[in-house]
């Protein structure tokens, strides 16, 4: 893990990484294609966290590699890195909490946004096997814990970083955001998280910390299949919006932009100005 420090991608280097993804996650459904055919029994080979996990093996074993050949080249960058994790004049458990709520708050906020856009039929069908209650654990752990980690590990601790290391941390967290929406395949869930992967490249940028963009993500994950259960006979398309008046829904939402920009203001006033690195050359 070390090692990925070095790893400091262009946006076109990023971009490479995005195909090596989607490649790797094509060869990687069809090998488990053909062991399933050939061990119809083995039921692990059907596992979604299996499946999810599988699918970042060829891009993370690329970048390992070639982090490695970074570390024994010549042509290590020069970079300084900050001295950690620092949420300045906030402790770190009111940052923490305050930062779930703003996430909280920004989901239901672009939640509109959504609604305005089908959800894909193919990704129903996913949702609804996702979300049977004999798949729930795995459920939970593809979804709330494997996609969190690997997602965030990819999209903010690599792309993130060497983006705004060749280009300046706005364009780092625009384009972090923009492959992050990418990796959701379609405009449904692609749209909110572009959104989402903004307020989480900012935190990632300010703070230092890698494992606040994990947990928030987890729980923003974790909320909508804790929704999806307690409320089974709901589509799962279904908004929040099916749960509240529609006569209060307006200020629920105008509540919700209220205590994102007021935790914000917060944020940018009390969270240290640092940079994630700075190029020494």
């Amino acid at each position: 893990m070390k090692n990925f420090q070095l790893l400091l991608p262009t946006v076109g280097k990023s971009w490479i990484y995005v195909l090596i993804f989607f490649l790797g996650n094509i060869m990687m459904a069809g090998v488990v294609m053909i062991l399933s055919a050939l061990f119809p029994g083995v039921s692990i080979l059907t596992s979604n966290s299996l499946l999810y996990f599988l699918s970042f093996v060829p891009l993370f074993l690329c970048l390992y590699f070639e982090s490695k050949m970074v570390a024994k080249g010549n042509n290590t960058p020069s970079v300084a890195y900050n001295k950690g994790f620092s949420s300045g004049q906030i402790s770190t458990p009111v940052f923490m909490l305050l930062s779930i709520l703003a996430m909280i708050s920004l989901a239901l906020l672009i939640e509109p946004l959504s609604a305005l856009m089908p959800m894909p039929e193919s990704m129903k069908m996913l949702f609804e096997s996702l979300l049977q209650r004999e798949e729930l654990l795995d459920t939970i752990l593809s979804v709330s814990i494997m996609a969190p980690i690997l997602e965030e590990l990819f999209c903010r601790g690599i792309v993130l970083r060497g983006i705004s290391y060749h280009r300046g941390p706005v364009r780092g967290i625009l384009w972090s955001a923009l492959i992050f929406a990418v990796l959701h395949l379609n405009p449904y869930q692609g749209i909110p998280a572009f959104i989402i992967g903004c307020f989480f490249g900012w935190l990632y940028y300010r703070t230092s910390a890698l494992w606040i963009t994990i947990l928030l993500h987890a729980v923003n994950n974790s909320i909508s299949v804790i929704f999806t259960v307690l409320y089974p006979d709901l589509p799962v398309d279904a908004s929040f919006k099916e749960l509240i008046p529609a006569n209060l829904y307006p200020f629920v939402l105008i509540l919700c932009g209220a205590i994102f920009v007021i935790i914000l203001l917060l944020f940018n006033k009390k969270l240290p100005k640092q940079q994630l690195l700075e190029n020494e050359k």
